[in-house]
This record gives C-alpha cells, sequence and structure tokens, in this order.
C-alpha cells in the first residue's frame, strides 16, 4: 500500500513539472516551451495573435500550436512536411476560419482554427521564391510577398488568381490601406482594392537598412545612416538629414520595422532610443535605455514596448520618453514582440531562444513612482498614467496593501485623467516594510502594479464581480472592462453604401434621451435622437457621398450638451458601379452597339451622362438624374471606319465629372461573301418548350419526336455530302504542271465568310448544336476560290484522275484565321493570363452565389472552359501557339458570356426567386411536373439549378429531379 502511494505521489510531482506555468493579473501570466533551442542568430518566427486565439510556431519550426490566449490552454497542434518561414496569418472565410502558413517549399498550407487544426489546403504549390515577411489578408484574399513581388491568392476558391513582378528584390509587404514593397534600394506604392494599381514607385542612392509607415510619411533609415521622409501619398522625398546632424550613434540599429504614428521611434544597438518627427525628421527626443534591443520597439496603446536581450520588457511614455514600466524575466527573446487589446489591459507574447513561449499582460492604467529606501522607510513619490488610446475621462486613484492583502492607505480620487495621459494630483507617501501599490479606476482596485520589498502577492481569487478590495485575506479582482462609452466607425465605406455608427455601454450620465448625430465632407449629415436606459446600444446610419480619405465626426448629446465626440479617419472607396457590354470585333462600315449599366453609388439625384469613342467618333447619352441605388441601362451605336485593332473608349460623367473611364480593345474587319458554292442552308429551328399535353392520347410522343428529328437531320446531311462528293469528283481540266503554294494569311475571321443566319432571314442556330457541324461549310476547297493563288504550272506532275479522293482535311486546319504578329508567344502569354484571371473571377462569383444557395452551382460550361484553357496550356508547351491561341480566345469568350449568366442567375435565383418558385409551383400544380427549359426568367445554364433550388426548400414535398425536370410524386 505505501509503495502505491509513493508512486502516485511520485507521479503528481512529475505531472506538476509538466504543467506550463501560470499566474493572474498583471505580468508574466503564463508561459510554454513550444519549440526546440534556436542558434545564436537565427530568429525565432513571430507569433500571431487572433481574438484569444494565440497560434505560434514551435517543434523545429516545422509545427503549428494554437493555445488559448488568457490561460495559456492547449488547443492542438499540425505538423508540417517543411519549415514554416513566416509569421502565421487568420483568413476569416464565411464558413471556416483558415490559419494560413507559407514554407521553405514555397507551398501554402491552411489548418481550420476552430476545427482542431485539420489541414484545409495542404501544399499549394506557389511556384515562385517566397520570403519571411507576413502576408496581408484582405476578405477571403491572401496577399502573399515574393522575392519579385506578390501573389494573390483567394481562399474561397483555394487558387493563385493574380501576380505583381517587381524589377528589384522584395525585404519586406507592409499593409496600410496601401500595399508598400520595400526592396534594398527601392519601395513601391500598390492600391490593391484595384487589382495591382500601381500608385509611385521611389529609387534610393544607398540600401535601405530599416523602413516605418505612417498614416502620410514613411521613414526609411539608409546604410550611411541619413534618415529619409517620403510623402506617401506622391513618393517624393520630402526631407533627407545626415547622421551628424540627427546625432545618430555609429552602431547599427536593431532589427524590424520602425514604429510611426505621430512620432517614429528608431533603436540602436547601443540603447539609444530616438523620437523624430516623422515629417521634419526633427529628434523631439532621445532616451537612453542601457538595454541592448532585440527588435524595434512596437507601439502599445500610448505608450511603446522596449524588448532588451537582457531579459526586461519596458514601457515608455509615448511622448514623454519617461518610464512606465519594467517588467523583468530570465531568457533571451528571440522574437518581436506581438501586441493584442482586451478590454482591461494588453497581451504582449514573444519567443526565447530557449524555445520558451512568455505570455505578458500590460495594463492600461498605470502608477508611475519614484520610490527610494531611507533609514528603513520607503519614500514614494508618483502620479497616474493611462495608456489606452479612447475612453471617457475618469477618476483615478492609488491604494497600498501589504503582503497578506490588507489595506495600508486609499485614496480614490485624486483627479479626472484622459486617455493616453497621466493626470491627476501627484501623491507623496512613506510606508514601513514591503508594499504593493495599485490603481483604483472608477472606484474600482485594479491588480496591484508595483512589488517594492516583497516577492510575494497575497492571495488571490478571480470573480467576475466588481468588489473592492477589503481588508481580508483575500483578494478579489475585478475582470470588468472600465465603464466607458464605446463608439464604432468603420475604416473603411464604399461610396453609395451606408456608413454604420454603433454607440454601445453604459449610460453613465444617467439620461433619459440621448441624441447621435454623424458629420463630415464625405458623408451626408444625420441626427437621430434614441430613448436609452441605463444600457446604450444604439445604431446611426450616413450615406457615403464622396470618394478619399476624410474625417467624420460623431456627436452624443443630451438637451443641448455634449456627452462625447469623437474624430476619425474614414477611406471611402469607389465600387463598382458600371458594367459595359461591348463587341470584341465589327464589321467595317457596319453600325454596332455598346450597352453601358450603371447602379448610382456616386451622388443622390447626380445627372448622368454616358459617352462612347471610336478613334475620333463618339456617341453620347444623357440619362438624368438618377436616385442612389436606381439602375438605368443605355445602348450607344457606332461604326468602324477603318480597319484593325481600334480603341473604344467608356466614360461615364456625374455633373459634368469623370467618374468612370476605361478603354476596351474592338477589332474591324471586312465582312466578306460566302464562297459560291458553299449555300447556306436553313437551320434547324429552336425546338418548342414541352407542351402540357405532350404525352396525352392524340399528340405524337416526345421521343417519336426526337426520332423524326434526327431522321431528317441525317437526310440532310447525307444529301449535302453526296453533293459535295459529285461536285469534287467531277472531271476538271487540269493544267499539265503545277506548283504548290501555301494559302496567304487570311485577314478575316470565319464568322465573316457565311453571312449571319439573322440577316439571311433564318432564325439563330440553337445552343444545343455545336459549333463543329457547321464549320466544314464555312470554307471553299475549289481551286477557283478567291482565297488562294493562282498555281503555276511547274515540276509537279499531275495525279491520274481514278485516283482522286474527297480530301480528309481537318475543320481545325481549314479554319480561315487573322495573320499573326511576329511576337505571337507574348500574346499568347497574355491571353493565358487573362483568361486564367477571368475564370478565377467567375469562380469567386460561382462561390458567392453557391453560399447563397447552399449547395454546388457550377454550370457545365465551367467545365468545358476549363479543358480550353488546360489544352492551350497542352498546346503552348508544344509550340503550336495558333492552337492555343484559337481555344485562349474561346475560353475567354465563353468566360464573358458565363461570367453574364452568373451575374443574371444571382438575379434570378436570389432577387427574383418570387418569381422563378411560383412558375414552379404553378408547372407541378397543373402538368405534375415542372421542365427546366419552361424557366425563362433563369439562364440556360442554371434552370435545372433552380429546380434543385426548389427541391431543397420544399421538403415537406414528394419531389424528384430526373434529368431536367422537376417531378411531384404521387
Amino acid at each position: 500500500m505505501k509503495v502505491k502511494v509513493a508512486l502516485l505521489v511520485l507521479l503528481g510531482l512529475i505531472l506538476l513539472t509538466l504543467i506550463p506555468v501560470r499566474a493572474e493579473g498583471f505580468g508574466e501570466v503564463w508561459s510554454e516551451q513550444v519549440r526546440e533551442p534556436l542558434i545564436t542568430g537565427i530568429r525565432a518566427v513571430d507569433p500571431t495573435i487572433y481574438k484569444d486565439y494565440l497560434l505560434v510556431v514551435g517543434g523545429k519550426g516545422n509545427k503549428l500550436l494554437a493555445f488559448k490566449l488568457e490561460d495559456g490552454s492547449f488547443l492542438w497542434e499540425q505538423s508540417l512536411s517543411a519549415t514554416i518561414i513566416a509569421p502565421p496569418v487568420v483568413v476569416n472565410l464565411s464558413k471556416e476560419v483558415l490559419v494560413v502558413v507559407l514554407t521553405s517549399t514555397n507551398d501554402l498550407f491552411a489548418m481550420d482554427l476552430l476545427n482542431n487544426g485539420t489541414i484545409r489546403i495542404k501544399g499549394l504549390k506557389l511556384g515562385v521564391n517566397l520570403i519571411d515577411s507576413r502576408p496581408v489578408v484582405n476578405g477571403n484574399d491572401l496577399i502573399v510577398p515574393t522575392y519579385k513581388g506578390a501573389l494573390l491568392v483567394n481562399l474561397r476558391i483555394r487558387e493563385l488568381v493574380d501576380k505583381l513582378e517587381l524589377n528589384y528584390t522584395v525585404k519586406s509587404l507592409v499593409y496600410k490601406g496601401v500595399l508598400y514593397f520595400v526592396g534594398e534600394n527601392a519601395v513601391s506604392a500598390y492600391n490593391y482594392s484595384e487589382g495591382f494599381k500601381f500608385l509611385w514607385s521611389k529609387s534610393f542612392d544607398k540600401e535601405v537598412l530599416r523602413w516605418g509607415f505612417g498614416e502620410e510619411y514613411g521613414v526609411f533609415l539608409l546604410e550611411d545612416m541619413s534618415l529619409v521622409s517620403l510623402n506617401l501619398k506622391s513618393g517624393e522625398e520630402k526631407v533627407r538629414i545626415g547622421r551628424e546632424s540627427l546625432g545618430i550613434p555609429k552602431v547599427p540599429p536593431a532589427p524590424g520595422i520602425i514604429p510611426v504614428r505621430e512620432l517614429a521611434h528608431i533603436a540602436f544597438n547601443d540603447g539609444t532610443l530616438l523620437y523624430v518627427d516623422p515629417a521634419t525628421l526633427k529628434v523631439l527626443a532621445r532616451e537612453k535605455t542601457f538595454k541592448v534591443p532585440v527588435y524595434q520597439p512596437v507601439i502599445v496603446g500610448n505608450a511603446i514596448a522596449y524588448l532588451s536581450e537582457d531579459g526586461n520588457l519596458t514601457l515608455y511614455d509615448y511622448r514623454r520618453t519617461r518610464t512606465l514600466l519594467r517588467m523583468a524575466f530570465e531568457g533571451v527573446p528571440s522574437s518581436n514582440v506581438v501586441l493584442a487589446e482586451t478590454n482591461s489591459s494588453y497581451y504582449a507574447t514573444f519567443v526565447e531562444r530557449s524555445g520558451l513561449l512568455r505570455v505578458f499582460s500590460i495594463p492600461k492604467h498605470i502608477p508611475v513612482a519614484s520610490i527610494s529606501e531611507k533609514d528603513g522607510k520607503y519614500q514614494v513619490e508618483g502620479y497616474l498614467c493611462r495608456i489606452e488610446t479612447e475612453g471617457e475621462p475618469a477618476t483615478m486613484g492609488y491604494y497600498v496593501m501589504a503582503p497578506d492583502g490588507s489595506i495600508i492607505e486609499e485614496k480614490p480620487n485624486l483627479g479626472v485623467v484622459k486617455p493616453g495621459t497621466c493626470g491627476g494630483s501627484k501623491f507623496s507617501l512613506e510606508i514601513s516594510g514591503p508594499f504593493l501599490l495599485g490603481v483604483i479606476f472608477n472606484g474600482t482596485k485594479e491588480y496591484p502594479i508595483h512589488r517594492v520589498g516583497t516577492e510575494a502577492l497575497p492571495p488571490v481569487t478571480q470573480t467576475q464581480t466588481q468588489s473592492a478590495l477589503t481588508q481580508t485575506q483575500t483578494l478579489t479582482l475585478t475582470t470588468q472592462p472600465a465603464q466607458t462609452v464605446k463608439v464604432e466607425v468603420p475604416a473603411k465605406v464604399s461610396i453609395g453604401d451606408y456608413l454604420v455608427v454603433k454607440v454601445t455601454g453604459p449610460n453613465v450620465w444617467g439620461v433619459d434621451k440621448v441624441t447621435v448625430s454623424v458629420s463630415g465632407p464625405n458623408v451626408e449629415d444625420v441626427s437621430n435622437t434614441f430613448d436609452v436606459g441605463d444600457q446604450l446600444n444604439l445604431q446611426v446610419k450616413a450615406r457615403a457621398v464622396k470618394g478619399g480619405k476624410g474625417e467624420i465626426r460623431v456627436e452624443l448629446r443630451s438637451d443641448g450638451k455634449v456627452l462625447k465626440a469623437i474624430e476619425k479617419q474614414v477611406e471611402f472607396v469607389m465600387s463598382e458601379i458600371v458594367s459595359v457590354n461591348a463587341p470584341k470585333q465589327v464589321s467595317l462600315g457596319e453600325q454596332f452597339g455598346v450597352r453601358v449599366a450603371i447602379i448610382n453609388k456616386v451622388k443622390d439625384k447626380g445627372n448622368f451622362t454616358v459617352k462612347v469613342f471610336l478613334d475620333g467618333q463618339s456617341s453620347v447619352a444623357n440619362l438624368g438624374a438618377l436616385g442612389f441605388g436606381e439602375r438605368r441601362e443605355v445602348d450607344l451605336k457606332l461604326k468602324a471606319d477603318k480597319e484593325g485593332l481600334l480603341n473604344l473608349m467608356v466614360q461615364v460623367l456625374v455633373d459634368g465629372e469623370v467618374v468612370y473611364s476605361r478603354s476596351f480593345g474592338v477589332r474591324s474587319v471586312k465582312r466578306a461573301q460566302a464562297p459560291p458554292a458553299a449555300s447556306p442552308s436553313p437551320t434547324k429551328p429552336r425546338p418548342l418548350p414541352p407542351s402540357p399535353s405532350a404525352g396525352r392520347q392524340g399528340a405524337i410522343p416526345e421521343d417519336m419526336t426526337s426520332i423524326l428529328e434526327i431522321a431528317l437531320a441525317v437526310v440532310l446531311v447525307v444529301g449535302v455530302i453526296l453533293l459535295l462528293r459529285r461536285s469534287l469528283t467531277k472531271p476538271a481540266k487540269r493544267p499539265a504542271k503545277r506548283k504548290p503554294v501555301e494559302a496567304p494569311p487570311i485577314e478575316v475571321t470565319a464568322e465573316e465568310l457565311i453571312p449571319s443566319a439573322e440577316e439571311e432571314g433564318f432564325e439563330l442556330i440553337p445552343e444545343e448544336v455545336p459549333k463543329e457541324e457547321a464549320k466544314p461549310e464555312e470554307v471553299s476547297i475549289e481551286s477557283e476560290s478567291k482565297f488562294f493563288e493562282p498555281a503555276e504550272t511547274s515540276e509537279v506532275t499531275p495525279p491520274e484522275v481514278e485516283e482522286f479522293k474527297v480530301p480528309e482535311v481537318e475543320i481545325e486546319e481549314l479554319q480561315p484565321t487573322e495573320h499573326l504578329p511576329p511576337p505571337i508567344e507574348d500574346e499568347v502569354v497574355e491571353l493565358m493570363d487573362k483568361a486564367r484571371r477571368k475564370l478565377s473571377s467567375v469562380k469567386i462569383k460561382l462561390a458567392e452565389l453557391e453560399d447563397i444557395l447552399g449547395f454546388e452551382a457550377a454550370p457545365y460550361k465551367l467545365t468545358d472552359v476549363e479543358s480550353k484553357i488546360m489544352n492551350a496550356e497542352m498546346a503552348y508547351k508544344a509550340k503550336n501557339m495558333k492552337k492555343a491561341k484559337n481555344l485562349l480566345e474561346e475560353a475567354l469568350e465563353d468566360l464573358e458570356s458565363l461570367e453574364r449568366e452568373v451575374d443574371e442567375a444571382k438575379k434570378a435565383l436570389v432577387d427574383g426567386w418570387g418569381s422563378v418558385e411560383s412558375r414552379i409551383e404553378v408547372m407541378l400544380k397543373v402538368w405534375g411536373r415542372a421542365p427546366a427549359n419552361m424557366l425563362t426568367m433563369v439562364p440556360p445554364g442554371f434552370r435545372i439549378i433552380a429546380l434543385e433550388r426548389y427541391r431543397r426548400m420544399h421538403e415537406d414535398k414528394k419531389l424528384e429531379l430526373r434529368g431536367d425536370e422537376l417531378y411531384l410524386v404521387e
């Protein structure tokens, strides 16, 4: 029995050694050994904080581990086949939250954060060399930095959809609404919202060592230790100052990105910390920390956190260079500090060289005190600081506690302190013996900050109450947020949409009514009055009417008194307001139409004008005043007066100001007459939709009708073949000798060789008839055809007549093609890139539609297009550029058509679902079945999808989808 007890005790001790270190309140709250020790000079990958999750790279650099941020609870780990090189990023999709990492093998992996790290994307090959800079997340898109640019990966469809190539090596990608690519001696700016739209580029005469980006200015430290300020709107160099003028030490700067807000904070390896105005590069303050930094500091609220190699995390006042707080630990840091904000504190985390992950809690309210000992007594002098960036003015005080938890002294109200300031009356104390010093915020005692003369803390119980510290043996902590009113304003809004302002929090003023007003140059001013109780949960909408960055002011008033006012910069962007449907090829001298559709997201009651230009010609349509959200379509007519590739420009003006301008390429060609021998045959009429009486007594069965149609088609085809054979085998006089010559390049397309069915009075060829069936009639093979040069009479002996046979010619080789310019390979590459982008765009739209429908909705055309693009790639690799070009042009035409179908399908299956549903119900009631081709309001490729949606929405009915008809089973 004693042996069993001893073994249990030993097992318990072993388990205790494996439990991570945990602590409550301020300071280090927990730590965990996550990876093997790092070699000196090798840095750990920075951790990532997402909401209440902490993600860190562990193992040998090939594992991703997930913890709960607050208490360090282990969630999951996932091992990969390669080393993770960049900090993980989190992408919140509509149905899952993905953690994405990049590896040394240039692959992308994605794990499901909420489902035990299950791998969702396994080794997506990116095909280029990646760098260790953190990728940028924008919606469903991930912008991955590479050595020579960036890749755009849409994680919703798991595909690479765009790329950017630069002419210099990239060191880092920084995102602040704009993408900034920093290279060895250059920096470029791109607007991502418009698909890698170039803004500006700046080259330096020296290598860039360190850099940082604020709202208006970028700061760059060059290898000669000169400092440069750039205007981030234009990329122009504003100021350059040399090392001597700045007083920069002759030591290298700490690694990492320079933090820039109102000031730029630059750390050097001798412990010097400079506070620099980014606009003028004037050194406003200088701090000698006597601590060698691990990285450049990071901004935490209105303070900066400075991590040193000797195991200190120090907090400095943002503007005054005073030391606010210092937290010591044992170990050598190996990663940068990563921060996250909670209601009552900030969390700071980093990885040590030993592989230990550390997590600290930094308070938002700090008593800053100078403490000295004299004659066995402690002299304390100090003041109170708030480092958070937002919040209401609050009363602040202090308390002094003995190690046993008893209160020595307490002053709850020294004065009112605003966020980001140090205020209240200065306090002075004389205390005998060890003590702890903490803040009283709005009457609530927070966790003690300073421990003087003791390492011990009083017994702690953490509760969710508002109880104050009492003179008992138990210290009760508050974890409730401070009593503040929170005003939420979005950072970006599309013009024409609503800017939504939310006001939440306690009614700290005790008023019955609150008026919330929103104003600014980019929005319509609004003001709403609400009846309120103890809690505020208010929402006000202001329509965005102008683009650019603008300051929004939100005021809360009651009885004419301003209770709260905030101002915030908001970016107002232009969303897609115009769609243009223009032909890619037109006939010389013939009129054609350009359809322009507009949704007004620019200006309410603005006067809209549409202009189209074609090489000197123009056409104008005045649409008049449109309300916000109003849609209008217009057809404008133009005529091509010359051959070749013409530039078609479409402009949309509002009150005389151009808000949209885009150019399109349109090819103008001569319309050729069909060869005499190839007389057009009537096209087969489009089959009528099934009649309700089909299949009943006295009517021809549907199957029999199909048989008759097939038989008639076979008879026609056989007749045409016999006529062709007779004309081809007819004896003809031959010249004695002919020299074979190749056909010259034909400058017209196949469509021009035969008059359109509409011009000849025939119906259009139905969609069900493949294009290949019509191709043999498009080419005349008679020797007198005007597309062949006269033969020369020399060197070739004519063959015997009886051996003359109908040549078996592949249709593809007989198709007339345009004259291809010499750099056809470049043209094919461009077409392939365009086709891939368009395919990805269509897939994204389909994915959005599928999210609404709840099931897959990919039409059959999508598979055909993907097959064409794949065959084009194979032809390109086989150096058959002609075939690749033809396939890609066909694929692009199909994609344009498919994209329109998807847009129309979304309108029909979402906005107009009521009419579709009613049509299906009527057919089921009258006929007992609903044929897909009767849903004329739905694009053909999505009619079966409409039937499937109806079936899923009406599971109470016995419905079966058989082929292209939905049956009501009795």
